[in-house]
């Protein structure tokens, strides 16, 4: 085996360890927000049944803070949404918000069909 050979054959596994190893970095950032994603489905499955309880009070428009989950945010806005107008319904877009996932990017969101007459309880307008 010559010297020429021999470099060949590190090159090759060096190039075969940073494969490897950039593989694995991707693997890991990838579980990380596949697990954050399901624990924000959890959490807005959760926030959905509580605020589900009072459906003539639903959150329209409001946020606060997810009872039993620090650091974790929930909001509510209406979206447009012709379907849910035929059946004097609103659509609104729930949204939960991790601490450890990215500012301002929701971990999970769940679209809502409500009646029309709901309340705004969240921040006190009456949306009748």
């Amino acid at each position: 085996m010559t010297l020429i050979e021999a470099l060949a054959g590190v090159v090759i596994l060096g190039t075969l360890l940073v494969s490897i190893v950039t593989a694995n970095a991707r693997l890991t950032s990838q579980a990380v927000r596949t697990e954050l994603r399901i624990e924000g489905c959890r959490v807005a499955d959760e926030q959905l049944s509580r605020l589900w309880l009072d459906r003539d009070n639903f959150p329209l428009d409001g946020s606060g803070p997810v009872e039993g989950r620090p650091g974790w945010t929930w909001s509510t806005q209406r979206v447009r949404n012709e379907t849910a107008a035929t059946l004097d319904a609103e659509a609104v877009v729930l949204s939960v918000f991790s601490p450890k996932g990215p500012r301002g990017v929701p971990a999970a969101t769940i679209e809502i069909v409500v009646p029309a007459h709901a309340q705004v309880t969240a921040i006190g307008i009456d949306a009748r």
